[in-house]
């Protein structure tokens, strides 16, 4: 039977585990409420991978096209604005222990400074008893708006971001979307809430091309409205393992991160600060978001190489999961594993639709059109909207070299790869150490005679030695003896330690390859020198000079020399 939300009568008893995440994309730009429904059943067969408490859902949402259709209803006498470029629909949500109307009242006015017109305003677009008790306790004001700019703006992707930034000032109020492209409803609740709760999904004339949608597990986070997903850009199943790294990368950046957020609220933040602010396209961010690794960079023809090498010094690989990821923006739409590939994600196809899903299960197999293609950790494929209405679909390998034709235009990225491997040649060592080490030279950093004893028994018998489990030494800002910085610094991670699927995941991920000087921009040609090493442990004298000869790992006196050649000494 075909679900809707009459039928539906919950799961009970039953098992969960982890996210759960679904886009349905139209092979032809006809707007369906199908493609919304599909995404929506497809939910509610995956609620045992959402949270449940008393058999109420962590939280669903979907985001979909501007279904234009409805805005022509609603808006009546003014319908021919919503063909507009410019239309612009807004959905936001408002604490209600707060004063609701002077809220909005403070946005309103971020609005008129913004030279935007308010064609539509409400906040009785919902049904509260839809939602169960802990929805109920946690709901917010939901407020729908439409707006038309006074005036032409250039880039109104930019505009819009910088007033959701100037809205969510407030930290009462969270911007759901604001956009010329896509609306974003969610709900504290499982999949058949979404239809329930919101008039808009229930109205016949809902209809949407493309649709992602998610059922939250919350770990790391506890649940509310805020924290739903799909946020602006994406929808992510899985933890950011690194997202103390990706906030501070981003903050040196000028991205305007949201206080208290979630990790993947922050990766969307960030990805849409660099397709709205800095005009990357959704390819482009996802490629530089989620970089393959090392040892793949060096298989790839010699250009791919350049663009890789690059996107890793400009950037990094900063957001490390394990994720599977859905995304859209504009006409393009990208879905993702990072390269731990520890997330599913499956794309699906029958004879209307692409879908990708956490679960190949959510179409019954008469209907596939094609083998079910599960996507290897690091594998993007794309979409995007040609000429003619119809969608185009880009495999990895024409991901990739779409994002190169894009960005070489914008960046220098020739030669790039040269830097993969650091080039080791003769300099005159300054001075000679002495090639016997004492005890001295052992305590400088941080060893006792007792560590160099264990190192010699390992060395002798070739087995570990035997002696008390566990970590007995006390922590190092308490410990009144001398400590290494290196004793200061524990393992943080978001929920498990999420072990690499092969040798290559496992090198890249305990990786102690560094770069070495200035770095470059991720969004323009700047002048800049670096030197990637394997190792941070730059040796001096003869044995560092040993080191480079036997091992091609430079010393301390040819990195000094590198950067002296470029006049970019290092201080």
């Amino acid at each position: 039977m075909k679900w809707s939300p009459e039928n539906f009568t919950g799961f009970k008893n039953e098992e969960h585990d982890s996210c759960g995440i679904v886009s349905a994309i139209e092979k032809k730009r006809i707007p369906t409420k199908k493609n919304i429904d599909d995404c929506i059943d497809a939910l509610v067969k995956m609620n045992h991978r959402a949270g449940f408490i008393n058999d109420e859902g962590d939280g669903v949402g979907i985001h979909i096209d501007i279904p234009r259709a409805l805005w022509k209803e609603k808006l009546q006498d003014k319908a021919e604005l919503v063909d507009n470029s410019s239309f612009v629909v807004g959905h936001f949500f408002i604490k209600k222990d707060i004063d609701v109307e002077k809220a909005k009242e403070t946005i309103q006015g971020h609005f008129s400074e913004a030279n935007f017109e308010i064609l539509y305003e409400s906040d009785q677009v919902t049904n509260s008893d839809a939602l169960g008790p802990m929805g109920r306790r946690e709901e917010p004001c939901f407020w729908q708006v439409a707006l038309i700019p006074t005036e032409p703006i250039a880039n109104l992707s930019s505009n819009l971001f910088d007033l959701v930034i100037e809205i969510e000032k407030n930290v009462n109020v969270h911007v759901a979307s604001l956009s010329q492209y896509h609306a974003v409803y969610k709900v504290l609740g499982a999949g058949d809430i979404l239809p329930k709760f919101y008039q808009d999904l229930a109205n016949p004339l809902v209809a949407s091309t493309m649709t992602l949608g998610h059922n939250r597990y919350s770990t790391n986070t506890l649940s509310n409205f805020f924290r739903v997903q799909p946020f602006s850009v994406i929808g992510h199943n899985g933890e950011i393992n690194t997202i103390a790294r990706l906030r501070d990368e981003a903050a040196m950046l000028g991205v305007p991160l949201v206080d208290g957020a979630s990790d993947s609220q922050d990766l969307s933040r960030t990805l849409d600060f660099f397709i709205s602010k800095q005009n990357y396209s959704l390819f482009e961010a996802l490629e530089i978001m989620f970089p393959p690794i090392i040892n793949e960079i060096k298989a790839f023809p010699e250009h791919l190489q350049d663009l890789y090498s690059y996107i890793r010094e400009a950037w990094g690989h900063f957001a490390q999961g394990p994720a599977g990821i859905i995304s859209r923006f504009g006409d393009e739409a990208a879905f993702s594993l990072d390269s731990l590939g520890l997330r599913p994600l499956w794309m699906i196809e029958n004879e209307s639709s692409y879908y990708f899903s956490s679960e190949q299960g959510i179409l019954s197999s008469s209907e596939f059109v094609s083998e079910p293609k599960p996507l290897a950790p690091g594998e993007k494929v794309g979409l995007k909207w040609k000429a003619d209405d119809t969608i185009q679909v880009f495999y990895h390998d024409e991901v990739q070299e779409e994002v190169y034709e894009r960005m070489k235009k914008r960046l220098n990225v020739a030669g790039s790869r040269t830097r993969l491997t650091t080039t080791v040649e003769k300099v005159k060592t300054p001075h000679k150490m002495k090639v016997k080490v004492s005890n001295n030279y052992y305590a400088a950093f941080g060893w006792d005679r007792e560590h160099i004893q264990m190192v010699e028994q390992m060395a002798e018998k070739g087995v570990e030695p035997i002696r008390s489990l566990g970590h007995d030494a006390p922590l190092a800002a308490l410990d009144q003896g001398r400590k290494n910085l290196a004793d200061f610094i524990k393992e943080s991670v978001a929920v498990v330690t999420n072990p690499a699927i092969d040798r290559d995941r496992e090198m890249e991920h305990f990786s102690t390859r560094v770069v070495v000087g200035k770095r470059p921009s991720p969004f323009h040609n700047t002048d800049f020198h670096v030197v990637e090493l394997a190792s941070p442990l730059l040796v001096e004298g003869s044995p560092g000079e040993l080191l480079a000869t036997e091992e091609q790992h430079p010393s301390y006196e040819q990195v000094l020399e590198a950067f002296k050649n470029k006049g970019k000494p290092i201080t």
